[in-house]
């Protein structure tokens, strides 16, 4: 939480790769106000789904739309949700949301669209991603930038 800003570009980054609706949410930045030493003092956090071990969205989920991926992550098939919303009312953290626009329930996939993207990046010849910040990260070998490219249009395609 030290390092959240609250500037809710995560948030905008989310919305726009999911093509989520107005008033839809995976990712959402809150400002907490505590008293500490007699004064208020806010701190910022940007929340998400935490996929869980033991999801509750899971159990609850009567189609097996809820379910856990092989990489441990809570994921959700919008082919198999029924649109009851027993997710929703299950998840502790409200990371749940129902669609308005599909009728099905909704969630964070943990930036699988990022982490895919990745992961080509990597077998198209980069040893590691370069940091922010880290201006010596140079790749092993040559970069197939029209593979690259390909794979970014995907991801965005404007």
């Amino acid at each position: 939480m030290n390092t959240c800003l609250g500037c809710g570009a995560c948030q905008v980054a989310c919305k726009d790769l999911h093509g989520l609706q107005p008033g839809e949410f995976f990712r959402r930045v809150e400002t907490i106000s505590v008293e500490a030493g007699g004064q208020k003092v806010y701190a910022h956090y940007s929340g998400a789904c935490n996929h869980c071990e033991e999801a509750n969205c899971v159990k609850a989920c009567p189609t097996g739309a809820m379910h856990k991926a092989a990489d441990g992550t809570v994921v959700h098939d919008d082919n198999l949700c029924m649109g009851c919303g027993s997710c929703m009312w299950n998840c502790p953290n409200g990371a749940v949301s129902f669609s308005l626009t599909k009728g099905v329930a909704q969630k964070c996939d943990a930036c699988a669209e990022l982490r895919e993207y990745i992961d080509t990046a990597a077998r198209l010849g980069t040893k590691y991603i370069r940091v922010l910040g880290d201006d010596h990260a140079q790749p092993t070998r040559e970069i197939d930038y029209k593979a690259v490219a390909a794979v970014m249009e995907r991801l965005a395609p404007y």
